[in-house]
């Protein structure tokens, strides 16, 4: 692990070693079995070299470092270049030629200068293991819905297609992956207490929009609070009723909300406690 660890970290993404036994060797040693998984086209002996002036013995003239090749590399460097096709809302396409070098601006640019509107690309190293191969991940998301010529409002991106024209290399391969559903919400919602239902609240308020239009519930006048965080999935308002003690559960009305998926959930994090 001493030896996995230090190659790892200092020299390559992926490495493995193991201890092994060699019935040729006489006397006192040790041997280990390294693989370099993240080497395409392995690793010339010609670049390696053994330094053995860190190891005493009281036979110092015997002791020796050898490098031996057991198997060759059978890995080619990935390289060339693939294309990707986007689709719009109308059906209209944009082939886009990206080198496996291509950073993460440069799609995005070419993405924006199509869509006409807001794109966001990230790109990383696919991890190395032992038994997957190297690579990359593009990661393209559309954080806001967008409208089809006709004015539809549409959030669920037409998926994006890959191919590899002018990839070359050992193990090729691309694939496309939807992690977050697109979706587009509009509308408003209302929040009841006891009974008692607030104003219309807007789809994309505030904090202090909605801390504003629960504090008009006479119930709870004065007393709400509100926080907001955001993310793919949508908004979250926490809202808490300091000095009010245990008050009614928020019971919400979303009949009012239109898009693909147009929900309103309530959750109780901390159940508040009478004086």
């Amino acid at each position: 692990e001493e030896v996995e660890n230090c190659l790892a970290s200092g020299l390559f993404e992926s490495v493995g070693v193991k201890r092994v036994l060699d019935e040729s060797i006489y006397g006192d040693y040790s041997a280990f079995d390294v693989s370099f998984y993240s080497v395409p086209g392995g690793v010339d002996l010609a670049d390696m070299s053994c330094d053995r002036s860190a190891v005493t013995s009281k036979w110092s003239g015997d002791i020796q470092c050898i490098i031996v090749e057991i198997v060759p590399s059978s890995t080619s460097l990935v390289e060339g270049s693939f294309e990707l096709t986007v689709f719009d809302f109308d059906g209209n396409e944009l082939p886009i030629i990206l080198s496996v070098e291509s950073t993460a601006y440069s799609l995005e640019q070419k993405l924006r200068s199509f869509i006409g509107s807001d794109v966001s690309v990230t790109k990383s190293k696919w991890p190395f293991t032992s038994i997957s191969k190297s690579g990359f991940i593009w990661m393209v998301t559309f954080p806001s819905f967008h409208h089809s010529s006709s004015g539809i409002p549409l959030a669920d991106w037409p998926l994006i297609t890959v191919d590899d024209i002018s990839l070359s290399g050992t193990d090729t391969a691309l694939h496309v992956v939807e992690r977050v559903k697109g979706n587009w919400v509009e509308g408003s919602f209302s929040l009841s207490i006891d009974g008692i239902e607030s104003s219309p609240i807007p789809f994309d308020s505030s904090a202090e929009d909605v801390q504003a239009i629960l504090n008009e519930i006479a119930l709870v006048a004065g007393n709400v609070v509100v926080g907001q965080s955001s993310g793919l999935e949508g908004i979250t308002w926490l809202c808490t009723f300091p000095g009010l003690g245990n008050v009614g559960d928020l019971v919400p009305n979303s009949d009012d909300l239109v898009g693909d998926i147009g929900i309103v959930a309530v959750e109780t994090i901390s159940q508040g406690s009478d004086p």
